[in-house]
């Protein structure tokens, strides 16, 4: 893992998910019931803006991802991803 000066931490304290899905029913859906169990979610409709999200928000403790997503797909995000973090992820597929 390299060294990153993004932060893994929520400034509100609790535990952050980031959704990452181009379908907006699903990522709707997921988002709510995480909402309501107490995370702070984070959502984005691709991976290249899970990737904005990350470097705007920080770290999330944990992304749940789409595998199969227009440009930058669900793979493609976490080999990016693993270049600067040990970011644990969810695939998420219909």
């Amino acid at each position: 893992m390299v060294d990153s000066p993004i932060p893994e931490c929520s400034p509100s304290g609790f535990q952050r998910i980031l959704v990452v899905d181009d379908d907006p029913a699903i990522l709707n859906l997921v988002k709510d019931k995480l909402d309501r169990a107490g995370f702070e979610v984070l959502t984005a409709t691709s991976g290249q803006e899970a990737l904005d999200m990350i470097t705007q928000h920080g770290l999330p403790h944990l992304a749940i991802v789409d595998i199969r997503m227009p440009g930058m797909d669900g793979f493609d995000f976490c080999r990016t991803v693993q270049q600067f973090s040990d970011l644990p992820v969810i695939m998420l597929t219909a």
